[in-house]
């Protein structure tokens, strides 16, 4: 897998669950979800996140998987 580095490289890499914690960690005005045309919920950066909002989102990554 490659390195991580923004929202579409969670989603490409099929790492994204829909859950929207990304969202939630964020705020509505820096990410919305959206249907795909997959059929999934998936996040896109509507207003670009600073290197530490993007290192919580990876941080809190792990924790969504159970």
């Amino acid at each position: 897998m490659s390195q991580i580095n923004s929202l579409s490289d969670i989603t490409n890499n099929g790492l994204c669950i829909g859950c929207g914690i990304c969202q939630s960690l964020v705020g509505t005005d820096k990410i919305s979800i959206s249907m795909s045309k997959k059929g999934r919920l998936e996040p896109k950066a509507i207003k670009p996140l600073s290197n530490l909002e993007f290192e919580k989102i990876k941080k809190n990554m792990s924790r969504s998987y159970c």
